[in-house]
């Protein structure tokens, strides 16, 4: 993707140039780097828009099929969808989506500093949002085959959203060693 540019967010980027005080004060007030990089990765995509993408996967190929699906929100997922738990390593949104501002607002409120943030700022409060906001017609759901190793053959041909043809991953997701 050399035509992409490209933010690595750090502890020396969360600063008034790219949040507000209010935020800064809330992740201040956070132990662990997962609940920070649960709040800023929504922050982030919110403000600016763009494709989230864990630190931990590595990239085998342009994503840029993936946003040709034309969908203001993609996220990856093909478990039973129950919208209670939605993995949070991949996600593309555009900038000022209901979606992005709910979990924004939502965050404030979070259970920090538990020991549980898949639970309370991480992928179960991703899920809840998604189920609350609906945005049924503006988003498209990436099978989890084109990010997570252990998942499915990366030779399958899958048709996705009956228009667009992938084959092969876009990315691994390095969460778990074999």
């Amino acid at each position: 993707m050399p035509a992409w540019e490209f933010k690595f967010w750090t502890n020396d980027t969360l600063n008034e140039n790219f949040f507000d005080n209010d935020f800064l004060a809330f992740i201040s007030k956070m132990n662990t780097g997962v609940e920070k990089s649960d709040a800023i990765r929504y922050y982030v995509v919110e403000k600016y828009g763009g494709v989230y993408v864990d630190a931990d996967v590595t990239p085998n190929r342009s994503l840029n099929p993936i946003l040709s699906l034309d969908k203001e929100v993609i996220i990856c997922h093909d478990l039973e969808v129950t919208w209670e738990y939605i993995s949070i390593g991949f996600f593309a949104s555009v900038p000022n989506h209901p979606l992005f501002k709910e979990l924004n607002k939502r965050i404030f409120s979070a259970k920090i500093n538990t020991g549980e943030s898949h639970m309370h700022t991480g992928p179960r409060l991703f899920g809840q949002c998604i189920f609350d906001v609906k945005p049924e017609q503006n988003y498209g759901i990436i099978p989890t085959k084109y990010f997570y190793k252990n998942v499915v053959d990366s030779t399958d041909i899958e048709e996705l959203n009956g228009s667009e043809t992938f084959s092969g991953r876009f990315g691994n997701h390095l969460y778990k060693k074999n």
